[in-house]
């Protein structure tokens, strides 16, 4: 079977339509749980940029490994809310629904609680695969969701 990823390389210029469908499958992996072919959506040299944070992970090894061990934790349904492309660049609007099983990134001891959270990810496109991306989130958001009683 070829991939969407495969198919988006073998045609130069990715589509803006191209390029959302590797955010679903991306993100579909992600929130079905299925963490062990991430790979595939990453350039090799690619960088994620979580700006929130503070932390900027490299290479398409280090990408994968945060990804897994945060979505791992922390399980999650990642929606598009609105998506734009041009070239090979993107920008899109999404929606995080997750539950607070996890310490991970500084957050309080778990709660059990379900948070939502919207952001906004930015990034380039190349050979079919995600080259660069930069998230932008409110952290302050998800923390009052965590501590309210």
């Amino acid at each position: 079977m070829v991939s969407l990823l495969t198919l988006a390389a073998e045609h130069g210029q990715v589509s803006t339509q191209e390029v959302r469908a590797i955010f679903e499958a991306y993100w579909g992996a992600i929130s079905a749980g299925k963490l062990d072919h991430l790979e595939q959506f990453f350039t090799e040299d690619a960088v994620f940029e979580d700006t929130t944070l503070g932390h900027v992970w490299r290479g398409r090894d280090e990408i994968v490994g945060i990804l897994r061990k945060f979505f791992s934790a922390m399980p999650t349904r990642l929606e598009i809310e609105f998506f734009t492309g041009a070239g090979d660049g993107f920008g899109i609007g999404w929606v995080n629904t997750a539950v607070h099983v996890s310490d991970m990134l500084g957050f309080p001891p778990p709660t059990g609680k379900q948070f939502v959270v919207r952001g906004a990810s930015i990034g380039k496109i190349r050979d079919g695969r995600i080259a660069f991306k930069a998230d932008y989130w409110d952290r302050m958001a998800v923390l009052r969701q965590l501590t309210e009683n």
